[in-house]
């Protein structure tokens, strides 16, 4: 090869040089806004993040508030529930020991009836006896 065509073949080598240079450049300033871009939706999702965040906060707070009432609300239900049980309670215990009193009562009285039905049968028999002898003694017919 000559020295011609060495000058041609390095001339031909820069050029090439050059147009992949210039390549590099467009490309590198198109990366350089790619990046900007890339940096501006950073930003902005950094803002949205902070966003959710506050409404995670506030969904979470509302949650917790909503919780006590519903536990304040179901403790007052347990609590009325729990005295109606007590007056339910302590109403049968009374109707309770009313009947056992009546029960005892009865049995007082039926024990009394017992022994007066048994006294007054023995003052019958006793009469009826007494009456026997009288009627021998006199001989009146019985009827």
């Amino acid at each position: 090869m000559s020295s011609n065509n060495i000058a041609k073949k390095i001339e031909s080598l820069e050029k090439r040089v050059d147009k992949v240079e210039k390549r590099l450049d467009r490309v590198e300033k198109r990366l350089d806004g790619v990046e900007r871009r890339l940096d501006r939706v950073e930003k902005r999702l950094d803002g949205v993040e902070k966003r959710l965040d506050k409404v995670v906060v506030k969904i979470i707070d509302y949650i917790d508030l909503r919780i006590e009432e519903v536990k304040q609300s179901l403790t007052g239900e347990i609590n009325s529930l729990r005295k109606d049980f007590e007056d339910f309670k302590n109403n049968v215990y009374d109707k309770l020991d009313w009947l056992i009193s009546q029960y005892k009562k009865l049995d007082e009285e039926r024990d009394v009836i017992i022994y007066r039905q048994e006294k007054i049968n023995e003052r019958l028999d006793d009469h009826e006896v007494r009456i026997s002898r009288l009627e021998n003694r006199k001989n009146i017919p019985t009827s």
